[in-house]
């Protein structure tokens, strides 16, 4: 049987794009708190899915990739090791690796680039006591490589089930209240009767226009997490210690407002 790779491949970026702000996150809990079961078992059930769809769509350099960096994560999930700061560092940079790697094996990329092969070295000398330490020579040996132009993503929502149900639900009340006022037109129906049924029809359809803006709805939690790891790598290249609360993550916005607060924030 074919694979459509055309449809399936926007579907997997996303869920990659997904799976990898799961790991950075559980990565970043970890880091903060060693004993968080709840976090590393997230972490590596992350690369795990990952390395899994990634096998079954073929795309073997990211397969090998989240391979081996669930190899370690599965070492600090039996004791073998402990998460150390310079190789939670270097797990994290996996995560950017592989949010580059993704999207450019989705294009044709057919094999690991050196760089990330280093990465993976470092990470494994790191997991082995050896190696963990920061050096300009490490850096420009890391330095990601030119790759293919990736597969675009298609911009994505997900929406509850129930919503969805709601608003066919309210589909399905107008058309009867229509089907309702067009009989009541051809019979000839006084002033009042129409006045009704139109009342009716013209209140399914706002409920309807408002049930479909809330699709659009969407929580702050996901905008807020990205600046953890942004302050995290800030603080700890300038040598500080510094914690992020947020607050207010339930709030929801519409999604085209969310894109647009990107920027300001990466910038504050």
């Amino acid at each position: 049987m074919e694979i459509d790779m055309a449809a399936i491949l926007p579907v997997f970026l996303a869920e990659a794009e997904e799976n990898l702000a799961q790991l950075e996150d559980a990565l970043l809990s970890l880091e903060a708190s060693s004993g968080d079961a709840e976090a590393l078992n997230t972490v590596f059930r992350a690369a795990h899915t990952l390395k899994g769809n990634a096998a079954n769509l073929g795309l073997a350099p990211v397969a090998e990739f989240a391979h081996e960096v669930e190899d370690v994560l599965d070492r600090l999930r039996e004791g073998a090791i402990v998460l150390t700061a310079p190789l939670a560092g270097l797990l994290l940079r996996a995560v950017d690796a592989l949010r580059v790697l993704v999207p450019a094996a989705a294009a044709g990329l057919d094999e690991l680039p050196a760089a990330d092969r280093a990465l993976l070295e470092r990470i494994g000398d790191c997991a082995g006591g050896r190696g963990c330490g920061e050096d300009e020579e490490h850096e420009a040996a890391l330095a990601l490589p030119a790759l293919p132009a990736a597969v675009e993503a298609r911009p994505t929502l997900r929406v509850r089930v129930d919503t969805l149900d709601h608003a066919l639900d309210l589909v399905g009340e107008i058309a009867i209240a229509r089907g309702r006022l067009g009989q009541l037109l051809a019979d000839g129906a006084p002033h009042e009767a129409l006045a009704e049924a139109h009342g009716d029809a013209d209140r399914l359809h706002q409920e309807l226009q408002e049930s479909v803006m809330r699709l659009r709805m969407v929580p702050l939690g996901p905008v807020f997490r990205p600046y953890l790891r942004t302050v995290r790598d800030l603080a700890f290249a300038n040598g500080k210690l510094c914690r992020v609360v947020v607050e207010g993550e339930d709030v929801e916005v519409d999604t085209s407002v969310v894109e647009h607060l990107r920027d300001p924030l990466t910038h504050l």
